[in-house]
């Protein structure tokens, strides 16, 4: 409401508004928002790959897998 009175748009990513949509917030809130598209870009070729390998070790680690 603080946002609609000022003039102000709410924004969001994408994932977020997926999950808002998906019952988290009332409609009329999610109809509100300015979904921010936004995509990732590595220099080096296999950075997200390796993100994702050490992120799976530590969460292995963590759970004694």
């Amino acid at each position: 409401e603080s946002a609609r009175v000022a003039g102000l748009d709410l924004v969001t990513t994408e994932k977020d508004a997926v999950r808002l949509a998906n019952g988290m917030a009332p409609e009329s809130f999610v109809a509100r928002l300015k979904v921010l598209a936004i995509a990732a870009e590595f220099d080096l070729p296999h950075a997200a790959e390796a993100i994702l390998e050490e992120t799976q070790a530590r969460f292995r680690r963590r759970r004694g897998f």
